[in-house]
């Protein structure tokens, strides 16, 4: 049974391929659409991941910073207490005059 038995005309035939064929291109656009869309969002991710990397390494360079920092806070303290022993013992206890 061919497409005029069941009563359509070449016309008509010819219309709903046409409609066939506009439905196919507006799912190709919006295909291409979304594939522009995916690149762009790829690219925005890579550039995010590349921030939060540097960020990364900027937080672990602080972090030896403030190792060095505690370091040099305890020796300065140390230095400290070991100068107003030896002031101490060298000035009979006496605190330094005042100006």
């Amino acid at each position: 049974m061919n497409e005029t038995e069941q009563g359509l005309t070449p016309a008509q035939i010819a219309a709903r391929l046409q409609a066939i064929d506009d439905r196919l291109d507006r799912g190709a656009e919006k295909m291409d659409r979304l594939g522009d869309e995916l690149e762009h969002n790829s690219r925005t991710t890579q550039e995010v991941r590349e921030l939060l990397d540097m960020a990364k390494s900027g937080l672990r360079v602080l972090g030896w910073l403030g190792v060095a920092g505690k370091w040099l806070g305890s020796l300065a303290t140390a230095g400290l207490a070991i100068y107003g022993l030896v002031y101490a013992l060298t000035h009979g206890g006496q605190l330094p005059p005042k100006p």
